[in-house]
């Protein structure tokens, strides 16, 4: 049975994580490193060793084992075609460095086994969602700093993750901040999100929409930032109006968050399942679980909010204290 699986949970044992919590929970891994990268002083006709470093992301992409970054600016990091890896491959920046990259883009044609972990960068873009996957299987993206540089422009937010059709994918232990939304997500399975801390301007800390299975989400700090609201900023978007997460597919486990609304002008609720609409959405919600979550200061209406309500659904041992500003509610 679907709750068997997770029968380990400690009773009520409420956890609250952030990016810098988890990094200093992490066990210190040894600098070993096959291959070295330097935006400043490598060359890609090198052969990667430390003496000798490559330049470029794209090089590092050919190679196997672990791959060190030392700081600069790498430009994007994208694969659209299948690497053919046989193993995963660790991109990771070197101990006191701080690589930097515009975004994390794999986008394949089809179901590509990616093994690619991405690890210790700063993900930050103006034009682009930060991280775009796509048909893509084992990915990791792990103690990043993922920020946008405008968070909102022309009306579309600027999202720090958006995860497409894609299965084994695990985002831990990040930091994201100034950004519109921070996970969206569908068709997707066995999607993990574990340990962050997201503080987001405007829109859902987590998108869980149409066609996902087998969601965890857990031990994550989500938390809300107040901001110059439209049309004080043209940029700023209009009416906005979200939950911390939506929920729009089944079989998902949401469990020791922390979850604080997303600012006085965001219309935040807390947790809530959605009548089918465009982004998906059930006719019965079942084999969820709802644990040992703090849910605060919401100000939109609803804490925790349950509509088409199913079979296996359970709530349990989570704090609610909520508030809820005097006013209407100007969402759509």
């Amino acid at each position: 049975m679907f709750w068997k699986i997770y029968a380990f949970v400690a009773f009520f044992a409420i956890v609250v994580a952030s990016f810098v919590s988890a990094a200093e929970t992490s066990p210190t891994q040894g600098p070993k490193f096959n291959h070295y990268v330097d935006a400043v002083n490598g060359n890609d006709s090198n052969d990667g060793s430390k003496q000798a470093p490559w330049q470029t992301v794209s090089k590092a992409l050919t190679a196997t084992g672990r791959v060190g970054f030392y700081s600069g600016s790498y430009g994007g990091l994208g694969e659209t075609v299948d690497a053919g890896r046989g193993a995963r491959l660790t991109l990771k920046a070197m101990p006191g460095e701080n690589p930097r990259i515009s975004s994390v883009y794999l986008k394949y044609p089809t179901m590509t086994t990616a093994l690619l972990k991405v690890e210790g960068f700063e993900i930050t873009s103006d034009g682009s969602n930060m991280v775009y996957l796509k048909n893509a299987r084992g990915v990791q993206i792990e103690r990043c700093l993922i920020h946008a540089e405008k968070w909102a422009r022309d009306g579309h937010g600027r999202d720090a993750f958006e995860v497409l059709s894609c299965s084994n994918i695990l985002i831990r232990g990040n930091k994201v901040y100034e950004v519109h939304r921070g996970v969206t997500t569908s068709n997707t399975t066995n999607l993990t999100i574990t340990h962050n801390y997201f503080r987001t301007k405007a829109g859902t800390s987590v998108q869980y929409n149409g066609g996902c299975a087998f969601g965890l989400i857990e031990n994550n700090h989500f938390a809300g930032d107040a901001y110059v609201g439209y049309p004080d900023d043209s940029d700023a978007m209009d009416n906005p109006h979200s939950s911390i997460i939506s929920i729009r597919s089944n079989d998902l486990i949401i469990r020791n968050n922390h979850l604080t609304g997303s600012g006085r002008f965001a219309n935040t609720s807390g947790i809530m399942s959605y009548k089918p609409d465009a982004a998906g959405g059930e006719d019965a919600y079942s084999n969820i679980l709802l644990e040992n979550n703090v849910i605060y200061n919401t100000i939109n209406t609803y804490a925790i909010r349950i509509n088409n309500l199913g079979t296996n659904f359970v709530l349990r041992n989570n704090l609610v204290f909520s508030r809820m500003y005097v006013g209407t509610c100007n969402g759509s």
